[in-house]
């Protein structure tokens, strides 16, 4: 009796599904102040494309829902580093905001963010005189710092000293790589 019933409604399925779209697209066009025919064109248009995907997942083999993805992340507990899985939204966020935080903060450990550098030039590499000094070339770095902290800051007054003097230059190509205009003088200005 019941395999008889659910037949009967299997039959009335796509008039079923006819009215229930155009009902829904009824609303949607009051909602959207649309046209109930561009709704209903509309939602045809998504089941068409939905029975095609249906179709090419079909004919491909794909019928299962691909692999869900799954977040790992390393814990130290009592000094034995523990791969766990997260299984929560809340877990997931936790452990992706560790990762950005640990993987996006390292520049304040580098060379480049020394206390004496920090103490010269400030947090934003404003502070004078320093900045003015190191942009002219007469600084006088100290020796406590860092081999390539020593370095940015000869390369930074260099820059600088290119930036405010002419320099000839026989063709855009050889700081561009594709103009050949001859004889720029203001290339690197």
């Amino acid at each position: 009796m019941a395999h008889a019933a659910c037949l009967k409604e299997v039959r009335k399925a796509p008039d079923t599904r006819k009215k229930h779209q155009e009902a829904l697209a009824k609303a949607l066009a009051k909602e959207k102040d649309t046209k109930k025919l561009s709704e209903l064109k509309n939602l045809r248009q998504r089941e068409k494309q939905w029975n095609q995907a249906r179709r090419i997942r079909r004919m491909r083999g794909k019928f299962k829902s691909e692999k869900v993805t799954t977040m790992y992340r390393t814990r130290e507990i009592d000094g034995i580093q523990v791969r766990e899985e997260c299984t929560t939204q809340d877990q997931m966020n936790e452990a992706a905001m560790t990762e950005n935080k640990a993987r996006f903060s390292r520049a304040l450990q580098g060379a480049f963010m020394q206390p004496e550098l920090r103490a010269m030039y400030g947090d934003l590499g404003n502070l004078e005189p320093a900045t003015t000094q190191t942009l002219q070339g007469t600084i006088d770095i100290p020796s406590t710092l860092d081999f390539y902290a020593k370095l940015m800051i000869l390369s930074a007054g260099q820059l600088c000293d290119l930036r405010t003097r002419p320099v000839h230059v026989a063709s855009r190509m050889a700081i561009y790589g594709f103009s050949t205009i001859t004889d720029d003088a203001t290339a690197l200005r």
